[in-house]
């Protein structure tokens, strides 16, 4: 048996502050807060004599149960009854009295001798099931009064866990008998530590022997922050491109990715311009109406005296087809760039100059200039050519400027909001947009899963449970709330054409487990859940209730009436029922055929391209939450990785997984310890790094040959004289 050392002890004492604790006493005192009213009290029949257990004391903040106690544990002599045990060296003892006492006492010494104690630190009693049934007994936090007591503290959890037992008739264990168990065990340092707070196990470093669930500096993706930062290495560590499964993401904070989110904002801006347009305009609907309208151009043309070089066509602008991007010399010589001093991209009846403009209301304007299309088609233009590698050697000149940005920005809102139509010239620019479009689809990832609002999202760099994301499509709102949280937030592109069921936006957590990261070792669970906004999807309100789905932010919000009504009330689905559904889509098999590996394919390349950063060490574990999101064509992207996910019984769904998923990460981190082939029950090893025995060995005979070249000069004589 091993005694408890003085860091043991004080990482128990660091609980997490939700951690509350309750009395069970039989005796009044004062309460500490609202919740003290729920608190169960132990019955007239559970109350320990006075001379053999010391009536139970609680200070203002932390209820506790109290054990006379000394630092040395006597058994009793052999020819006792075998129902006592010296707590301490002035021969006060305690007598077990019940059956359940004296099968406790069994257990815990069995456990001590076992070495199985474990400490839980967070409300898991799933978890604390699943190692009671394997022997296991669990140590509670203790402190040491004046008067030589031990002071066993039971977590609220554990209470309310047995309040629960009690009520449904299910009653295992007593308070009493926890912390008698507990007390049993106080001198071994537990084996077993879970928490919900990583410092809560690696604020002193464990010991050889101890098993824990937190891996040091996983926050290398278990962060917005982090995740943002080295998923754009993914390339150099898998065959795979981090932009096909992560949306584009950039941190705030720092000042080049500042730049480079502004540049995409306003890139993308000139894309789903282009989109809109082509949308709105390429319906059977209109295209009547613009063969009317080029009718009456062309008679306009021909009509006029300036000869046939007159055309409407824009001319201050020329955008390269598919097959002159493959060559670089008709691209050369079919652009041109646009003139800051001739660009306006509003017009207006009273005014077409481009600094009276500026100083006019939109309300006036009447009509939006085709020289806005035209300058989205240039920056896309040019965005096609840096992909293409053909802007190399060319002179970076700057085109736009910041106040034409600022008013094509303005125009571009105006515009995907249909509160205003383009000039009839640029419907003759219809089939270059496709054009465009068609080649910008090659080149940009993540054409499917934008729309043509431009919309973001705005995340804190370390906070989880969607705690301050907001979502937006302005810039200056953006940059505002950017500076009210100090620049701490990572922004990243909002999906604006997800999968919906029954028009309403969710999104999927997924848990794995990795037990190992040299050779790194990932276990995926097959069974997940589904996460479902209150209201419904719609582009039109940013509302977090249509656009965060995390149950913490839609469990302040009552599902609005005109909902689907197959939808859950608690806004969670199992995967089951999400299967159920997809079948009777048609879509039966996409769930495992493509949904599922399209999961596992962006755990593994989060978890290669961070391996590095993590600390690896033997006999640590952690379960992490990753949460996705599908687009209409059923591609999954990954929105962010959790550490300690929630396993609170929150809802219908995850009463009926966290149990399962608790019991079988028990079963892959200590069962299989002792049988390779055991069961690890929904548990599947999707991926294990090839263990290298023995490193290739090293020729010591290999060298370089060669001469050394000097160069000659008239005027070194040292030089000459080689």
């Amino acid at each position: 048996m091993s005694l408890a050392t003085p860091s043991s002890d004080l990482a128990l004492r660091r609980s997490d502050s939700a951690r509350s604790s309750v009395a069970i006493t039989p005796v009044a005192a004062s309460r500490s807060s609202k919740n003290d009213d729920e608190l169960p009290k132990i019955s007239e029949k559970e109350k320990p004599e006075a001379k053999e257990l010391k009536s139970l004391k609680r200070d203002s903040t932390l209820p506790k149960i109290k054990v006379p106690c000394d630092q040395k544990v006597n058994k009793a002599s052999p020819s006792s009854t075998n129902d006592h045990l010296n707590l301490s060296t002035n021969a006060v003892s305690y007598t077990f009295q019940t059956e359940d006492e004296i099968s406790a006492r069994i257990k815990a010494e069995r456990a001590l001798k076992e070495r199985k104690v474990f400490t839980v630190m967070g409300p898991y009693p799933g978890l604390r099931a699943a190692l009671k049934r394997r022997g296991w007994v669990e140590r509670f936090k203790s402190e040491f009064s004046g008067d030589g007591n031990n002071l066993v503290v039971l977590p609220r959890s554990v209470i309310l866990e047995i309040n629960k037992n009690n009520a449904t008739g299910a009653r295992k264990e007593t308070g009493k008998t926890l912390a008698l168990m507990s007390h049993i065990v106080r001198s071994c340092s537990p084996t077993f530590m879970f928490s919900v707070n990583s410092v809560d196990v690696l604020s002193n470093p464990p010991k050889e022997f101890q098993i824990i669930n937190h891996f040091a500096k996983a926050s290398a993706f278990t962060t917005k922050t982090g995740l943002c930062q080295n998923l754009r290495n993914a390339h150099w560590f898998n065959d795979i491109d981090p932009m096909t499964f992560y949306p584009r993401c950039y941190n705030l904070r720092d000042a080049e990715e500042k730049q480079l989110f502004i540049d995409n904002y306003r890139l993308t801006a000139c894309i789903c311009f282009i989109k809109h347009f082509v949308a709105r305009y390429n319906s059977e609907s209109v295209r009547s109406h613009l063969l009317a309208s080029k009718r009456r151009l062309q008679r306009k043309t021909n009509s006029s005296a300036l000869g046939p070089n007159s055309r409407t066509q824009p001319s201050t602008i020329s955008v390269t087809d598919i097959e002159s991007l493959k060559n670089k010399n008709n691209c050369t010589a079919s652009t041109s760039t646009i003139q800051a001093s001739s660009l306006s991209l509003l017009q207006s009846t009273e005014c077409d100059s481009c600094d009276e403009l500026c100083k006019q209301p939109l309300l006036k304007v009447k009509q939006i200039s085709a020289k806005a299309l035209c300058l989205a088609l240039e920056r896309c233009k040019c965005f096609l050519q840096e992909r293409c590698h053909e802007d190399i050697d060319k002179e970076e000149t700057e085109t736009v400027n910041e106040l034409q940005w600022n008013q094509f920005i303005e125009v571009f809102h105006i515009f995907v909001r249909n509160q205003m139509d383009l000039d009839p010239k640029s419907w003759t620019m219809l089939k270059r947009c496709k054009d465009v479009l068609r080649a910008v689809l090659g080149k940009w990832p993540q054409f499917s899963m934008e729309g043509s609002r431009n919309v973001w999202v705005l995340k804190p760099g370390a906070k989880s449970r969607g705690r301050g994301i907001q979502c937006s499509d302005n810039l200056e709102e953006i940059y505002e709330a950017a500076i009210a949280s100090k620049w701490a937030i990572v922004i990243q592109k909002y999906i604006e054409r997800p999968l919906l069921i029954h028009g309403t936006k969710f999104d999927i957590r997924q848990w794995f487990l990795v037990t190992d990261w040299n050779p790194l070792t990932m276990w995926f669970y097959n069974a997940c859940y589904l996460r479902f906004c209150s209201k419904k999807f719609s582009l039109d309100d940013l509302d977090p209730s249509i656009h965060v789905s995390n149950n913490c932010i839609q469990k302040n919000y009552e599902p609005e009436p005109k909902r689907a009504k197959e939808l859950p009330e608690d806004n969670m689905w199992t995967h089951e029922e999400f299967v159920h559904y997809l079948r009777r889509s048609g879509h039966g098999e996409v769930f495992a055929e493509k949904i599922i590996p399209g999961m596992k394919k962006a755990i593994v390349s989060t978890l290669l391209c961070t391996q590095e950063l993590v600390v690896p060490r033997k006999g640590t574990f952690e379960l992490y939450g990753a949460d996705f999101m599908l687009t209409n064509d059923f591609h999954t992207w990954l929105l962010e990785i959790n550490s300690s996910p929630s396993m609170a019984r929150s809802t219908k769904a995850t009463t009926a997984l966290v149990d399962c998923v608790l019991e079988d990460m028990i079963k892959v981190v200590l069962d299989q310890k002792s049988n390779d082939s055991g069961d690890t029950g929904n548990f599947e090893l999707a991926y294990r790094q090839p263990v290298i025995d023995d490193f290739p060995p090293t020729d010591a005979s290999l060298a370089v040959y060669g001469k050394l070249l000097l160069l000659r000069n008239n005027n070194d004589k040292a030089a000459q004289s080689l």
